[in-house]
């Protein structure tokens, strides 16, 4: 959704909780997508820690 949008459903500014780049997901996946799905999450988690 477009940060304007976001910023008006909020009333205001909208809080984003991850930094520019990063995006927080929900979905249904395979077995096999989750392992990577975490693979990628720890990824992200160590670079977001730098």
């Amino acid at each position: 959704m477009p940060r304007d949008a976001l910023d008006r459903l909020a009333g205001g500014k909208f809080f984003r909780s991850v930094p520019d780049g990063y995006q927080r997901v929900s979905a249904v996946v395979s077995d096999y997508h989750a392992f990577l799905v975490s693979v990628y999450a720890e990824q992200a988690q160590e670079q977001l820690q730098r």
